[in-house]
């Protein structure tokens, strides 16, 4: 059988990373709502200087209510090489945006292959994100993260690592390098180019009281002995339902599952805890008892029993969006009060103790030596990591990047490599 033709295969790339882009534009994790977003695979654009059409692969047209035509184009050129994109590519790219008539033109290479060092150095100065992606096309939506600027320098000399060598990839795992900032997911890059919005203002919120990890961790604890002891029986996902009545009967909680709660700066919510009366929302875009449904509702329980007196004298309600379940919210102190209910949460939906009799039964049964699992790009050890998730997400219905962050929590796990994969970042905790 003859092998696939470089026509055909480059075809199959593009639309690969055309339904990535596509799903986000759906879920409306792209810009916030997909009736603003038009997404075009081929499509040709006015080249003054050619007199005549350039064709692109993907690109992205977003269009304000009213506008006769696009207030903003992202072009996305994609390269399936199996060596080096060289900066002749990214040099031919940067002139054929330059020649798209129109302002707001910005775009982003995406390739399976690596980048020469020189070639980076242009795409920063000319302002073209650069990205690997794995060729691996399973991919889940969420939220995402930004980059901690502290942790800049270690996270580029990573990323840089990975842009220039001809290291393979684990499964659906993306690094970029964008106006010379790093970005280790997808969203934090399209965030930094203005393709997705800022996150509601928090500014009313003058001081979140600090509690610790571990306070955070006991408290969760006390709920669970105190509701539903038989968590620590045996290994099981913790009946929220239970949690719901009785919380319902101690602090007179009515929770609701079945109203629209609409949007916000265009971006869903998800779920929302109002104070008078006492109730607490779950969206109904969410199915019931799966891993996002899950996660919101322990959020909003967290938000009840570690905040009501903070955001009942802020605020006549709470509103939680994809955006801030996972922290990416304005301000040190709201930051805070979304960090403290996301640990609470996964604390209330990984108990502690049968998470690590779980982890470690695996360790036993696998044969894996000492007290954590090496995450790095060994072929053992990354199915080994994965095994030891998709336990865990079966029984405690969470996410693969709730999973992960609590083995990181209680040493379980540490990573030789900084760069997070895609799966991690678009599947919601």
């Amino acid at each position: 059988m003859s092998k696939k033709s470089t026509k055909a295969k480059g075809d199959a790339f593009e639309k690969r990373i055309y339904n990535i882009i596509e799903k986000l534009i759906l879920n409306n994790d792209f810009i916030g709502n997909s009736k603003f977003c038009k997404i075009y695979q081929q499509k040709s654009y006015y080249s003054r200087d050619r007199q005549g059409n350039i064709i692109t692969d993907i690109s992205v047209e977003v269009t304000l209510p009213g506008a006769e035509s696009y207030s903003c184009l992202y072009v996305f050129e994609c390269k399936d090489y199996s060596g080096t994109v060289s900066i002749d590519n990214i040099e031919e790219f940067s002139s054929k945006l330059s020649q798209i008539a129109g302002h707001n033109v910005k775009g982003i290479m995406v390739t399976t292959a690596h980048y020469s060092k020189n070639g980076i150095n242009l795409g920063k100065a000319r302002g073209i994100g650069l990205a690997r992606i794995s060729v691996d096309d399973e991919l889940y939506y969420d939220v995402y993260r930004k980059n901690n600027s502290g942790n800049n320098y270690n996270k580029k000399s990573n990323i840089l690592n990975k842009l220039t060598n001809s290291i393979k990839l684990q499964s659906g795992e993306i690094c970029s390098i964008y106006d010379d900032i790093v970005h280790d997911n997808i969203y934090s890059l399209l965030k930094h180019i203005g393709l997705l919005e800022n996150s509601p203002s928090f500014n009313k919120i003058k001081n979140i009281p600090y509690i610790s990890n571990r306070e955070l961790e006991e408290k969760s604890i006390l709920l669970l002995k105190k509701f539903t002891p038989m968590v620590f029986q045996y290994i099981q996902k913790t009946p929220l339902d239970i949690i719901c009545e009785k919380l319902g009967e101690e602090k007179n909680v009515r929770f609701i599952f079945n109203e629209d709660l609409g949007e916000i700066d265009n971006e869903d919510i998800l779920g929302k805890i109002i104070f008078n009366p006492i109730t607490i929302y779950i969206s109904p875009s969410l199915p019931k008892e799966t891993s996002r449904w899950r996660f919101t509702l322990a959020h909003e329980i967290a938000h009840l029993l570690l905040h009501i007196e903070i955001l009942s004298d802020s605020y006549a309600k709470s509103i939680d969006t994809m955006k801030n379940l996972d922290s990416n919210v304005n301000g040190e102190m709201a930051k805070r009060l979304e960090l403290q209910a996301n640990f609470f949460a996964s604390c209330l939906l990984m108990p502690k103790l049968p998470f690590e009799i779980l982890v470690k039964q695996r360790f036993y049964y696998d044969n894996i030596k000492g007290s954590a699992l090496r995450l790095d790009r060994q072929k053992n050890n990354v199915d080994e990591y994965f095994r030891i998730v998709n336990d865990i997400k079966k029984y405690f219905i969470v996410s693969q990047a709730s999973a992960k962050f609590r083995m990181l929590y209680l040493d379980l796990l540490y990573e030789t490599d900084g760069v997070m994969s895609l799966k991690e970042i678009f599947t919601q905790m």
